[in-house]
């Protein structure tokens, strides 16, 4: 894989759970890893949602493996750090199932205006 194809820094995101002093719990995003990635649009839906029209768009993220860097699973999330976009994991591939490079399948749902 061309190293140039990773142009994009990518923090990958998993959820938390902590107990708090009442003996409640709260959920945060905690950084997993920084790493390189590519970043390319996939495509465009739109659906009807409690009698509202709601659009996502789909993405396709490759990312290099990295040797201890966390597993990738659906969950979680990226978070491109050039505009602060948030990309939700869908799905995970190992794309030549050598574990050399990976590609995230994510949605982003755009914030309403």
């Amino acid at each position: 894989m061309r190293a140039g194809l990773l142009r994009e820094r990518v923090e990958v995101q998993r959820l938390v759970t902590t107990r708090d002093t009442f003996g409640g719990s709260d959920q945060s995003w905690e950084v997993a890893a920084v790493l390189w990635g590519g970043v390319r649009p996939d495509r465009g839906d739109e659906s009807l949602d409690d009698s509202r029209q709601s659009a996502s768009l789909s993405y396709v993220v490759t990312l290099r493996h990295q040797g201890p860097s966390p597993a990738f699973a659906p969950g979680m999330r990226l978070r491109l750090l050039s505009d602060g976009r948030i990309l939700n994991i869908a799905s995970v591939v190992d794309v030549d199932r050598r574990r050399s490079r990976v590609e995230l399948r994510c949605t982003e749902r755009p914030v309403k205006s």
